[in-house]
């Protein structure tokens, strides 16, 4: 089985797929950010907090509830929805929640105020960014990588 991390769903015309850095597949560099094949089940396993995506190419890939994107949860939430799928969205929110919390503490004992504190994914892509303010409070901070020419 595979991970996903930082993952989302995503309507096509053939059904849905999943977007997220990968880990675990050989196929892949540690990290990179892929999209599945369309996904033909799911499985969500509440008492371990993640779900468990089976796509057409054969492939399993393990959701961390923890790890949904904060900015795919609506569009995760339409797929959930009209494919009938109960799923609680606000368990993940808050396993997120908890997740950064915890993030944020560990980061205020390590950084000094204006620095940066950033997790890679991959070989150019970043999974996550904080900074901690002159003020002493650590912001997390959106990130959107680019890749080519402007």
């Amino acid at each position: 089985m595979y991970r996903l991390k930082n993952w989302h769903l995503e309507m096509t015309t053939n059904g849905f797929i999943a977007w997220g850095y990968c880990y675990d597949n050989p196929e892949f560099f540690q990290g990179d950010y892929i999209r599945t094949s369309d996904i033909v089940k799911l499985e969500a396993e509440d008492n371990e907090n993640e779900m468990r995506l089976f796509t057409t190419s054969g492939s399993c890939y393990i959701l961390g509830y923890a790890d949904i994107n904060e900015i795919g949860l609506e569009v995760t939430e339409k797929v959930l929805k009209s494919r009938d799928i109960a799923f609680d969205l606000h368990k993940c929110v808050a396993l997120r929640e908890d997740r950064v919390e915890g993030i944020k503490k560990k980061l205020f004992q390590v950084l000094k105020p204006n620095e940066l504190y950033v997790t890679m994914a991959g070989w150019i892509g970043i999974l996550e960014a904080y900074f901690k303010t002159e003020e002493n409070t650590i912001v997390p901070i959106s990130v959107k990588a680019h890749i080519g020419t402007f």
